[in-house]
């Protein structure tokens, strides 16, 4: 469960900020630094160094006469998890080799091994291959119920929401966590936040239940985001750092504070200071965008151009464009009409409400206002549950000189913690 949950965060986190009910930032709210700042430099615990020494462990009960069957799953596992704690790509790939082999010289654990593959794949944002891997295994009678609820999550992430539906009712189960997880996800697709909160919130009553810290940082820190868009940042910080309790290295909580600071509360250098604490061990490009945004919002337009160009630069260097498609697709497009063509792509192999807005933001950069304006109305994206989908359809509308509905656009210019403080601004010019 540890290494499934580490896997699916980003994914989770990635498309479940969806309802904007936030309003007006909470009166008084600001997160003390004496909350979090003792935790985070702590010497009881190093998440990284226990995880180093799992990998050392499984590594060495791996001899070169042997397939390794038996260490191979906990091997790739660790390499998921130490992914989730730096952001080094290369541990993916390695974990997704092992799975390989797993596959291979597996003789009762393949469709095990295809599961992890799958998973691997996803964390990649490599959504169709584990697409694919998931619907080869069902479709050759891996029916079981982890398969079908991982499945839930492909489907979704490739836009295949009627799938989703069908598999998630079918899977019904008020007693199990990961029903509980992916029922709180669906809602929050709905636009129905509320719901999505009581389903998550059932989630972690049983991970308390349990007393399992791989859970409870799951879970805490999913449903902090959750608060957070509903508007309860003080429920929302307070699990984060229940979290952070458990974890001084939880990289999504982390960077969740980060957020909090920055967008909610207006402490710009105490977000600053987050990001300096996670730079010293973590590698994910998507903390150069952050503090990117954070410096622009600081007037130090330099310096946000600059490290702008050095994260294009890593991700091609890198040759990791999936993981990070979408910034690519949204820096490109303010720059020229060059990043339309890999959103019409992206919009092809993932139908979802955020793809075709940043496609029909494309197809106006390039020209093709007809187009555009004709792809916001099919997909209805002014009333998008989306913010960021809704904010690329108003603002593609905006500049085309066409009027925009006034209740969709207040509700955008009130989300501050939806879209931060530098697109709420943008909105509040329109």
């Amino acid at each position: 469960m540890k290494y499934l949950l580490s896997a699916f965060i980003a994914v989770f986190i990635s498309i479940a900020l969806s309802s904007c009910k936030e309003g007006a930032n909470q009166a008084g709210f600001s997160p003390a630094k004496a909350d979090y700042m003792p935790l985070l430099k702590s010497p009881i615990m190093d998440p990284i160094a226990e995880n180093n020494s799992l990998i050392d462990f499984w590594s060495a009960r791996m001899t070169p006469d042997s397939t390794g069957v038996g260490e191979l799953a906990p091997l790739g596992g660790a390499y998921e998890e130490r992914f989730q704690l730096k952001g080094v790509v290369g541990d993916l790939h390695h974990a997704m080799r092992l799975y390989q082999l797993g596959v291979m010289h597996s003789a009762h654990h393949k469709d095990q091994y295809v599961r992890h593959q799958a998973r691997v794949a996803i964390s990649l944002h490599e959504f169709d291959l584990g697409y694919r891997l998931l619907d080869s295994l069902l479709s050759n009678g891996g029916q079981n119920r982890q398969t079908r609820l991982q499945f839930f999550d492909a489907a979704m992430e490739v836009g295949r929401f009627e799938i989703a539906d069908s598999l998630l009712s079918a899977l019904e189960d008020d007693r199990d966590f990961n029903y509980l997880i992916r029922a709180a996800k669906w809602n929050d697709h709905r636009g129905d936040l509320d719901t999505a909160i009581l389903f998550m919130e059932k989630a972690m009553h049983q991970a308390e239940a349990r007393d399992s810290a791989p859970l409870l940082q799951w879970v805490y820190s999913n449903l902090a985001t959750f608060y957070g868009h509903a508007g309860r940042l003080e429920e929302s910080y307070q699990l984060l750092l229940k979290t952070l309790r458990l974890n001084p290295r939880h990289v999504q909580s982390l960077k969740q504070l980060c957020w909090l600071q920055y967008s909610s509360a207006g402490n710009i250098a105490a977000a600053l200071e987050i990001i300096a604490y996670l730079e010293s061990d973590y590698q994910g490009l998507d903390l150069i965008l952050l503090k990117a945004e954070i410096l622009e919002f600081k007037g130090d337009f330099l310096e946000s151009t600059a490290l702008q160009k050095k994260f294009i630069l890593k991700v091609k260097e890198r040759h990791i464009n999936n993981l990070y498609v979408n910034n690519i697709i949204e820096i490109e497009l303010e720059q020229s009409a060059d990043g339309v063509a890999v959103a019409r792509k992206q919009f092809e192999l993932r139908p979802t409400a955020q793809q075709a807005a940043l496609l029909a933001y494309g197809l106006y950069r390039s020209g093709e206002e007809v187009e555009a304006e004709e792809l916001i109305a099919a997909w209805d994206l002014q009333n998008a549950n989306e913010p960021m989908a809704r904010y690329y359809a108003m603002k593609t509308l905006h500049a085309m000189g066409i009027r925009l509905e006034k209740t969709a656009w207040q509700e955008l210019a009130d989300s501050h913690f939806e879209l931060g403080p530098l697109r709420a601004a943008e909105v509040k010019g329109w």
